[in-house]
């Protein structure tokens, strides 16, 4: 915490070992405007709420963790919450030069030859599967999982599974191949910008909101083609 006059800014970071690195970074980036108080390392699904409920206590607040992970929670609670600086994720090792949410298979066939798809997918993502999965045109049963969601492929117990893809080491293990991408994520700092400013960290706010595209609006079209294609070899 730092305290500025009469107030006192809560600073929530993600533990997750995969947000390490950007999470320095945003740091870093912090104490250059001043903060110099120790961070509260929660889960970074849990930064957005942690946020919230200490703002709502009438307390001053920020948060650092994915752009994913942020819209999800917007998803799921009202809030006043916004990105007041975004950090672009790019990694030459990823696929997609950043954490990427996808669909996946083993056979993308079996998507126009059931009736009933079952999908796994982590419960972290739970509305964005939900509203990316409400644009498509097929039935579906959905299981969500706190771990291992790749490996129901292999099981049998989904016939496809939604995801975060990084490097491509898990699908190519599990022979999986990429049917549609839904959503990237870049690095944010989120809170409220006019308790930001009261709390003297002007200037921070980033009006970027690309990276995570409204999940389901893209990718449609691509589908749509793929399925045509294979009607006409049957």
């Amino acid at each position: 915490m730092k305290r500025l006059g009469s107030l006192v800014l809560f600073i929530y970071a993600p533990k997750n070992s995969g947000l390490g690195r950007y999470r320095d970074t945003s740091l870093k980036y912090l104490r250059t405007r001043g903060a110099t108080s120790e961070p509260i390392l929660v889960r970074g699904e849990d930064v957005p709420l942690w946020v919230d409920r200490t703002i709502n206590a009438g307390k001053s607040a920020i948060g650092l963790t994915g752009q994913d992970l942020f819209e999800e929670y917007k998803l799921r609670t009202p809030n006043k919450l916004e990105i007041l600086k975004r950090f672009e994720w790019y990694d030459e090792k990823a696929l997609y030069k950043k954490p990427t949410l996808c669909l996946l298979a083993s056979d993308k066939r079996l998507l126009f030859r059931k009736q009933e798809i079952s999908i796994a997918a982590p419960g972290k993502y739970s509305e964005t599967v939900r509203k990316y999965l409400s644009q498509m045109p097929w039935k579906y049963s959905i299981t969500y999982l706190s771990g291992s969601v790749e490996l129901t492929s292999v099981q049998g117990i989904s016939d496809m599974v939604i995801d975060i893809v990084y490097t491509g080491a898990s699908i190519r293990k599990y022979n999986l191949e990429i049917i549609d991408s839904i959503c990237t994520s870049d690095f944010v700092i989120i809170g409220q910008n006019i308790g930001c400013r009261d709390a003297g960290m002007q200037g921070c706010r980033d009006a970027g909101m690309q990276g995570c595209r409204d999940a389901g609006m893209q990718g449609c079209s691509q589908l749509y083609m793929d399925q045509q294609k294979v009607e006409g070899e049957e």
